[in-house]
């Protein structure tokens, strides 16, 4: 049991303000009423130290990136317990976009061009398409002529825009027949009209998981509260406030394996264990 009858709940957010401080307190309150326990929210400057605290047993629940979550999975410190739902899908592809009319529309044509970057540690923005790209026998070391690091997926998006980069690399979410349902270039408003050159296969946009050191009962508690929260109920409003989700779903290894060949790319051969807590 967490200390003193208290779950605590790990997140790292990019910003911190007054905003994001209500919208944690409130999903905090809601899922102390469904759970039956206090829950202190911790907050960290940066993922390396959640993870850190969760294997250390200092937190016990954890809002996660997905390649940051399958590290701490692999590691066995952390079980994945629920994915977040967002129009209507819980799972993202990696693509390599480009300017509509720019002369590239197949990989074949990427040879020479100038890349745009997320961060090495970005997993839409750079290790799932290069780690794709592999698999296909493409080297993405000697693709391209040149590469730049933007640090955020906008910066890629105006990057492509305004012809800095030929291509760039960042999320987009296209649903079980083929839609594209929403993407970076569309969410950060920038005059863009893009089409994608690459995609791969979907993964899992981020991860709520439970330490290894939590309670198994525990983190069932949490994953049915998440998994079994009503449309306009307290928790799903907090939710939908705190995450931008609209619901929740149960993850399989299947989520993971697009993951697991990018953790296997980087030379990290442990092979995904079975997830979640059994009922």
């Amino acid at each position: 049991m967490s200390e003193g009858g208290v779950l605590r709940f790990g997140l790292a957010p990019a910003t911190w303000d007054a905003r994001i401080d209500a919208r944690l307190s409130a999903f905090s309150r809601a899922l102390a009423a469904q759970i039956g326990v206090s829950v202190l929210p911790v907050a960290s400057s940066d993922y390396r130290g959640i993870v850190g605290a969760v294997a250390r047993g200092e937190v016990d629940v954890a809002w996660l990136p997905p390649l940051v979550a399958l590290r701490g999975v692999v590691e066995g410190t952390l079980l994945p317990l629920a994915l977040p739902v967002r129009g209507g899908v819980s799972s993202f592809s990696a693509v390599l976009f480009t300017r509509r009319g720019s002369g590239v529309r197949a990989v074949e044509e990427l040879r020479g061009r100038r890349v745009a970057w997320v961060d090495r540690q970005s997993a839409s923005g750079y290790l799932v398409v290069r780690a794709h790209l592999e698999e296909l026998g493409v080297d993405p070391d000697t693709l391209f002529s040149s590469e730049v690091f933007c640090g955020t997926h906008p910066r890629v998006v105006y990057a492509v825009a305004t012809g800095d980069a030929d291509v760039g690399a960042t999320y987009a979410r296209i649903d079980a027949e083929g839609r594209l349902r929403s993407a970076a270039w569309i969410e950060c408003d920038l005059p863009l009209d893009a089409e994608i050159v690459l995609a791969t296969s979907h993964v899992p946009a981020d991860v709520v998981a439970m330490g290894r050191r939590t309670p198994a009962e525990e983190g069932r508690r949490v994953q049915d509260a998440l998994l079994g929260a009503r449309p306009g109920s307290p928790l799903a409003r907090a939710a939908s406030e705190l995450f931008h989700a609209e619901g929740f779903e149960r993850p399989t290894s299947q989520h993971f394996a697009p993951l697991a060949r990018v953790l296997h790319a980087m030379g990290d051969p442990r092979r995904f264990p079975s997830i979640p807590p059994p009922r």
